[in-house]
C-alpha cells in the first residue's frame, strides 16, 4: 500500500512539473532572441520594432535583429518587442536574466545589455512590450563574436475561469505614451466615420490618432445581434448596445492652485485658459505637483493604477 501511495505521489510531481524557458541572443553582426520552450507553447513574440532591420520566425519563438549600426562608443541600439500569452488556461509568471558567454574575448567589457522589464506577469490573452537595449562601452578594433544567453523563466498559474482570445491590439498612437486602449473581451473596437458608419476596427493597424483627435472606440452589442461580425464589417446601428470611448491616463499642468474654489479678483478680466496635458502610463513616476507650472498626474488615474478608462 505504502509503495502505491508513492508511486501516485510521483506520478502526481510529473503531471503538475514544468519547464523552464530558454531564451537565446547571439551578437554576430545579427542579434538573435528566442525561446527554448517545452510547456507555453502559446507565448510568443508578436512584433518587433526597432530602426535597423528584425523579424519573427514563424513559430513566433525567436525574434532577429541586425545589430550592425552599433559602432560608436555610448552608441545605444533598442530592439522594442512584443510578446502575448495566447494561452487560455494559464498565466504566467514570467523573469528574465541575461548573461554574456564569450570565449574569444572579454566582450562583457565592451557591451552592456539589458532588458526592460525582466521581471513581469503574463495573463491569458495580455501582451507585454519590453526593450532590448544595446549599449556600446568601448571601441571594438577587431570584429568580435558572442553569444549573449538570456534565461526567461516562466511559471504558469492556473487560472479559474479560462482566458479569451482577442486581437493582438498592436497599433499604438505614440502620443498616449504608453496609455494604449484595453479591450475586454465584451467590447468591439470601431471606427466612426463623419456620417456615423461603424465599422469593426482592425486593432493592429491604426484606429484612433490622438494628436487630431480621433478617439479609440468601441462598442458592446445587444444579447442577440443579428449575426457574427468581424473585422472590416459594418455594425448595424440596431445590434449596437452603447458606446465607449479610451480616455488614456494623463498629467496636467497646474494654474490658480491656490485661488479658492469659486472666487476670481476681477470677473472682468477673466479669459479662458487651455489646460496642458500630457498622456502617460502606470509606468511613469507619478507627477505630484501643488503649485503653479507644476504637473500633477489626474487622480481619477493614480486611485485604480490604470492606463485610462
Amino acid at each position: 500500500m505504502r509503495r502505491k501511495s508513492l508511486l501516485i505521489l510521483i506520478i502526481l510531481l510529473l503531471v503538475v512539473g514544468f519547464a523552464s524557458v530558454a531564451t537565446n541572443l547571439i551578437i554576430n553582426n545579427t542579434l538573435n532572441i528566442g525561446f527554448n520552450n517545452t510547456f507555453l507553447d502559446d507565448v510568443v513574440f508578436i512584433k518587433t520594432k526597432t530602426e535597423g532591420e528584425s523579424s519573427i520566425s514563424e513559430d513566433g519563438k525567436t525574434m532577429t535583429y541586425d545589430a550592425k549600426k552599433i559602432s560608436a562608443v555610448n552608441e545605444e541600439a533598442i530592439l522594442t518587442f512584443w510578446v502575448k500569452n495566447k494561452n487560455t488556461q494559464y498565466d504566467a509568471d514570467v523573469t528574465i536574466n541575461c548573461s554574456l558567454n564569450d570565449n574569444s574575448s572579454t566582450l562583457s567589457n565592451l557591451v552592456d545589455v539589458t532588458i526592460e522589464p525582466d521581471k513581469f506577469t503574463l495573463a491569458s490573452n495580455e501582451v507585454k512590450v519590453g526593450e532590448v537595449k544595446i549599449k556600446l562601452k568601448s571601441v571594438v578594433i577587431e570584429e568580435k563574436s558572442g553569444t549573449f544567453t538570456c534565461e526567461l523563466v516562466a511559471t504558469p498559474e492556473e487560472r479559474e475561469v479560462p482566458g479569451v482570445i482577442t486581437p493582438d491590439n498592436l497599433y499604438e498612437d505614440g502620443v498616449i505614451n504608453g496609455a494604449k486602449p484595453e479591450l475586454s473581451k465584451e467590447l468591439i473596437p470601431i471606427t466612426l466615420d463623419n456620417t456615423g458608419v461603424v465599422t469593426y476596427a482592425n486593432t493592429d493597424e491604426k484606429w484612433y490618432d490622438y494628436t487630431n483627435k480621433e478617439w479609440a472606440n468601441a462598442v458592446i452589442l445587444v444579447d442577440s445581434p443579428s449575426k457574427n461580425y468581424n473585422v472590416g464589417d459594418v455594425i448595424s446601428e440596431s445590434d449596437i448596445e452603447s458606446y465607449f470611448v479610451w480616455i488614456p491616463r494623463y498629467r496636467y499642468k497646474l494654474f490658480h492652485a491656490n485661488q479658492a474654489d469659486g472666487t476670481t479678483t476681477k470677473l472682468s478680466e477673466s479669459i479662458a485658459q487651455e489646460i496642458e496635458i500630457e498622456f502617460e502610463s502606470k509606468d511613469i513616476p507619478v507627477s505630484t505637483g501643488s503649485q503653479d507650472g507644476e504637473w500633477l498626474t489626474h487622480p481619477a488615474f493614480t486611485n485604480f493604477d490604470v492606463n485610462g478608462m
